[in-house]
């Protein structure tokens, strides 16, 4: 798997997106409400320092009280531990947590997923050299048959039982 980005994109062709990981949040138990930016106004948020994931919480529930933090073990604590009311961050990362026995049950997600490309990317897809369409062309079909039969979507839930969108 590897992110589409400018950058790699001056470089190698790339397939179809097939995957799309997005930002979430995580409360602790049941009950809190979907977020919004009133809902989630004075609220305490984990986020890590410096991540994409802080810029757009700042930037869209600038009410809210972000936490920064280290990195995503050190966030994840926090919410274990009840010192921060929601975690925000990707999506994809929090479900393995979930879905883990470090998470003991104590969270789950909140709301809808958040997919804004200008924050948590294009998403993944496979990396082609630049003058392979013939091959571009069958990755792209192969792709949209496994879609077309159910096969991702089987394997998503197999990984993933509780999902990231």
């Amino acid at each position: 798997s590897v992110r589409a980005t400018p950058q790699l994109r001056a470089t190698f062709a790339f397939s179809s997106i097939y995957l799309r990981t997005p930002a979430r949040f995580v409360a602790r138990g049941t009950g809190t409400q979907p977020p919004s930016p009133e809902s989630l106004a004075g609220r305490s948020i984990a986020v890590v320092s410096g991540s994409a994931h802080e810029a757009y919480l700042r930037l869209f529930f600038p009410r809210s009280i972000a936490r920064g933090y280290d990195d995503l073990t050190r966030a994840r604590e926090a919410l274990s531990r009840g010192e921060v009311d929601l975690l925000f961050g990707d999506g994809l990362s929090l479900a393995i947590w979930l879905n883990s026995a470090d998470a003991a049950g104590c969270c789950l997600f909140v709301g809808g997923p958040y997919t804004e490309s200008r924050y948590f990317g294009e998403g993944i897809a496979i990396a082609l050299r630049k003058n392979e369409h013939v091959l571009k062309r069958a990755v792209d079909y192969a792709l949209q048959r496994i879609s077309e039969k159910g096969t991702y979507a089987e394997l998503y839930l197999r990984y993933f039982p509780v999902g990231f969108y």
